[in-house]
Formats: structure tokens, C-alpha cells, sequence
């Protein structure tokens, strides 16, 4: 399985929300992305902390000492993350598929960022191949 570059932002925005407590200005976002290997167009990280925002998971606060926060549940499975910033998830109908997407749901952002789970791209690839 293979996530779209737009669901890995969205990861690594969480991660670096939940890493600053205190919040995150979006000028300063984009320099930190861009350390993290990140390049893209301000519009586009704007539109994924749009959706993020719009399903209650980053607030955000105008002003001299705005940003943008995390606000979202203490566990924040990466399959809630996919589906709050994708406009379409499927997956296939099938055994893998559900096998798939309960993985996705079991992995919680908070790993990531205590580096508990490193990457869990190579573990869908395993679980998927064997079946």
C-alpha cells in the first residue's frame, strides 16, 4: 500500500502539532516541512490544514500569535487521518482490504511521534503479502 503525498503531509503535520504543544505559525510550518524532505506549494499544505481544521483535528487561531494547534483525540488513528484529508478512501471489498484498514485503524499518530513505529508502510506491504 502506498499513501498519497498529500495523506504523508498531513502525517507529518500532526506529528510536528503534537511534537509543539504550543502551536505552529504557518510560516514557521513550511521551513520545518522542508527540513522534513517536504516540497510543495503553500497552497497545497494549506488546503490539507483546511480539511484537518474542517473535521476538528487542528485548530487554528488568527493574529499575531496565531498558528495552527492540535485539537484532536488523544488517539488519532492514521485511518481517521486518511479518511479526514483524502476526498475519496477505498478499499477493496476483500479479505485483505478489511485486514488492511483494521491495521491502519490499530496504528495511532502518538507512535509516530513517540517513535514507537518508525514506518508502517513496509508492515501493510507484509500483511498484505501474507495473505
Amino acid at each position: 500500500m502506498r499513501l498519497t503525498e498529500k495523506t504523508e503531509i498531513a502525517i507529518r503535520i500532526i506529528k510536528l502539532l503534537l511534537e509543539n504543544e504550543s502551536g505552529i505559525q504557518f510560516p514557521n510550518l513550511l521551513p520545518v516541512l522542508a527540513r522534513d524532505g517536504v516540497c510543495c506549494c503553500e497552497d497545497f499544505i494549506r488546503s490539507i490544514l483546511c480539511a484537518l481544521v474542517k473535521r476538528g483535528f487542528v485548530a487554528s487561531s488568527r493574529g499575531r500569535m496565531g498558528g495552527y494547534f492540535y485539537f484532536g483525540p488523544m488517539q488519532l488513528s492514521v485511518w481517521e487521518l486518511i479518511c479526514a484529508v483524502e476526498n475519496e478512501v477505498t478499499v477493496q471489498h476483500s479479505y485483505v482490504g478489511t485486514i488492511l484498514k483494521k491495521y491502519l485503524k490499530s496504528i495511532y499518530v502518538q507512535d509516530l511521534v513517540d517513535h514507537k513505529i518508525v514506518s508502517f508502510a513496509p508492515t501493510c506491504e507484509a500483511v498484505c503479502q501474507s495473505l
